[in-house]
Order: C-alpha cells, then sequence, then structure tokens
C-alpha cells in the first residue's frame, strides 16, 4: 500500500515539475556484457561478478533545485519481483529529501545494495557536522520493509535497518551468494547494522565494512561478515580493485580481484575473479560502456 503511495507521489512530483519549467536534462549509461565461467558452465550476464548491474538513467534538474531521475536496468536482477527492471525512479532536493524507489541508505553499497520505494529526509542539524539521513521503505509482501537510519560520512558511517526482509536483491552480498544465501522473495533479514570506513593511504583506496544481519530466512539465523576492499588507481580511469569478505557461515571466505582497463574515453575492458569457500571459482571477461 505504501509503495502505491509512493509511486503516486512520484507520478505526480514528476508531472508537475516538468510542467513548470523547462528540465535540463541529461543521460548516462553504465552498461556491462559480461562473459561468466565457472567448472561447470558459462554465461553472458548484463551484471558483473558482483552483481552490479547494467544502467540506462535519464536525470532532469528544474530551475528551483529539484531533480528527478529514472534509471532502467537491461535485465532483472536476481530477487528483485518479477519483471521489475526499475532501478530507481525518484525526486528529491538534494542533500534534502528524496521520494520514490532510492537506494537503501546501508553504508554506501559496497556489499549492501537495494533499490526500494522510500521517502528519504537529510540533515546535518541535529549533530552538527555529521551527516544523518533517515528513511522509511516498502518494497512489498517479501520485499524490504521497515526503517534505515545512517550516521556519519564516506570516510566514517553508521547503518541501521530495522523492519523485514532486507538484502533480498542479487545486488546485495553479491560477492557471498551461493546455495546456502539464495537472493529471493521473502529471503531477507529483519536487522541490518553496518560499520564502513574509508581511507586513502599510499595512494590506495581502503574501505572497511563490518555488519550484523539478523533474523535471516529458514537455515540462517543471523549473518555476520567483515569486507576489506582496496582500489589502485583512479576513478574513470584503469584501476584493479581487490576484496576479502570473511562470514559466520558458509561460504566463511569470499575473495575478489577486478580489473578496469580504460580501452578509450567510454569503454572498458574489465577482468574478474570470485573464488568462494569450496568452489573453483568464477572468471569474468567484460566490456563496459560508460556514456
Amino acid at each position: 500500500m505504501v509503495a502505491r503511495g509512493l509511486s503516486l507521489v512520484v507520478s505526480v512530483a514528476l508531472v508537475s515539475a516538468s510542467g513548470a519549467q523547462q528540465p535540463d536534462v541529461r543521460f548516462r549509461v553504465d552498461a556491462i556484457a559480461a562473459l561468466q565461467i565457472d567448472a561447470i558452465d558459462y554465461r553472458l550476464r548484463y551484471t558483473d561478478i558482483l552483481a552490479r548491474p547494467s544502467v540506462f538513467a535519464i536525470t532532469a534538474g528544474l530551475d528551483n533545485g529539484l531533480r528527478i531521475q529514472v534509471a532502467q536496468r537491461i535485465d532483472r536482477v536476481k530477487g528483485s519481483s518479477a519483471g521489475d527492471r526499475i532501478d530507481s525512479a525518484y525526486v528529491e532536493d538534494p542533500s534534502i529529501w528524496r521520494v520514490g524507489k532510492q537506494a537503501l541508505p546501508l553504508g554506501f553499497g559496497w556489499v549492501l545494495n537495494e533499490t526500494v520505494p522510500a521517502v528519504l529526509v537529510q540533515s546535518d542539524l541535529l549533530l552538527p557536522g555529521i551527516p544523518l539521513a533517515a528513511l522509511v521503505c516498502d518494497g512489498g509482501s517479501g520485499y524490504p520493509r521497515g526503517a534505515v537510519v545512517r550516521i556519519g560520512g564516506p570516510s566514517l558511517n553508521f547503518s541501521a535497518a530495522v523492519g523485514r526482509h532486507f538484502a533480498t536483491a542479487g545486488t546485495s552480498l553479491g560477492v557471498l551468494r551461493g546455495e546456502s544465501l539464495e537472493a529471493g522473495k521473502g529471503r531477507g533479514f529483519d536487522q541490518v547494522y553496518a560499520v564502513e570506513g574509508r581511507r586513502t593511504l599510499f595512494g590506495a583506496r581502503f574501505a572497511l565494512l563490518g555488519a550484523v544481519l539478523v533474523g535471516g530466512p529458514e537455515g540462517v539465523d543471523s549473518l555476520r561478515l567483515i569486507d576489506l576492499g582496496v582500489t589502485f588507481g583512479r576513478p574513470r580511469t584503469s584501476e584493479l580493485q581487490l576484496g576479502l569478505t570473511l562470514t559466520s557461515i558458509s561460504p566463511e571466505w569470499a575473495a575478489r580481484a577486478i580489473l578496469s582497463f580504460r580501452l578509450d574515453d567510454r569503454t572498458w575492458f574489465e577482468p574478474g575473479y570470485v573464488l568462494r569457500q569450496g568452489e573453483t571459482g568464477v572468471v569474468q571477461l567484460a566490456a563496459r560502456i560508460r556514456l
């Protein structure tokens, strides 16, 4: 019910705002075609080896400061509702509020990454100099529904989510997904608590995440994880991403390596490798286009 209400609010806002003035419209493409190979099979996917989807986005900025964004996935993400290819669709007053389908503020999307119909407010007035984001979401039966709070900025933040079915989509916990932790309707967690920090040392960008997920699906009462990622190189140029995730369930660890090699201004070659405990690993050979 709330999800339908949010959709109505966004639709009305889009129509009224676009009719009031001429928007500054921009297009963005982040598309990947990835050949993923394991010991048994190979497949062509439009998500990368960490389950991050290909997206086409339209953003419209209005003279009154409002911004509208609609982003479409090329393919449905495993674990999302049937036929759902909308990655995001919202109207916002940047850094103040946002209404519509959007990413949940659980860390900054390094491990936990999910988009849900929601209402978000942001401020640094309650804690001077410390950003605060609070969100209420309703993804429908079997999908994320509840409240999320994040305190802090990119260098250090704490997130908490309380409700039902968080981390149901394959985009969350993508590096860990397997038979014991399948994505899908009703297969999320009731509570998520995460602390994340980022820092640049000697030219390398480090990201450390500690998370506890409680009230999970059948066979997974809780999940504790620590994720360390390090990136060498500069954004939008050639870079190497390395990461290691340690967990309290099987697989107890997962390692990843992704090279993003810039071919020209719009095209990247992205070979990658993910190895989980007890598995032979998955190799990725991919081409990414960014416009």
